[in-house]
């Protein structure tokens, strides 16, 4: 079956799985996959920035990051990315947090919550009953882990119809009460205890490469989604495809 699948804007056409009980298995390691461990953002759906309001939702967060530290506008995209490098994450909430206290839930109320209404209409617009089909059909239990706030990934889960296949929603919040936000080691043994699962039985997809190193550290099976070059990271990388409909394609077993 061929399908269309949205990816920063763009349609691709992939190629997907009949909609049949489907097991993940790792060829590499010769074992199945008990737990399929997925990102939101850019691997079962879209990233906030790609929506129609994407560049406002950007400018709420400096706006945030501007208000509750005092360092001017003229100035606070060089401080965000000096903020972000020292905590190692792309969290702003996450961040602000850890360094002055400040609770995600007030930067997740001023940058999410009020376009809520709107994202969700937008992503409805993305519903595909065949990407619905394919989630359908994995026979392992499901979880997202995300460094965006669990207010976002659900309602972009329940617009795609998607919302009663996944067991676990991981969001920016209860990592953040963990004390981890990704790419960071704690992070993925986080979210293996609220699994109860281990890293061998657990497959872990993510559009960004650097969120692979600590799962493969770990023994997790690692998926990369996407195409961009992502050379340097061969050796933290089993497998790359350019979606997660094709990546199920490959690795049923």
């Amino acid at each position: 079956m061929v399908t269309t699948q949205h990816r920063n804007g763009q349609t691709i056409k992939t190629h997907l799985v009949e909609p049949r009980s489907v097991i993940l298995h790792d060829k590499k390691k010769g074992c199945d996959i008990e737990f399929t461990i997925l990102d939101y953002e850019g691997v079962v759906g879209p990233s906030s920035m790609t929506l129609a309001r994407g560049k406002l939702m950007m400018d709420r967060r400096l706006e945030f990051l501007s208000n509750k530290t005092g360092v001017p506008m003229s100035d606070i995209k060089g401080f965000s990315k000096e903020l972000l490098d020292a905590y190692n994450t792309d969290s702003i909430g996450y961040a602000l947090q850890m360094k002055y206290g400040i609770p995600v839930s007030e930067f997740i109320a001023y940058v999410f919550e009020p376009e809520i209404p709107r994202i969700r209409k937008e992503i409805e617009t993305m519903r595909d009953p065949a990407q619905i089909a394919l989630i359908a059909s994995l026979k392992t239990e499901l979880a997202i882990l995300s460094n965006t706030a669990t207010i976002y990934v659900q309602t972009g889960l329940e617009a795609q119809g998607l919302a009663t296949y996944f067991k676990y929603v991981i969001g920016m919040e209860s990592l953040a009460t963990a004390g981890f936000s990704k790419p960071q080691l704690g992070a993925y043994t986080e979210i293996l205890r609220i699994i109860k699962g281990t890293a061998d039985k657990a497959l872990y997809a993510d559009d960004n490469p650097k969120n692979l190193v600590m799962p493969k550290r770990l023994g997790m099976t690692t998926v990369y989604i996407g195409e961009q070059n992502v050379e340097k990271y061969d050796a933290t990388i089993d497998y790359k495809f350019p979606s997660l409909n094709e990546a199920v394609n490959a690795l049923r077993s």
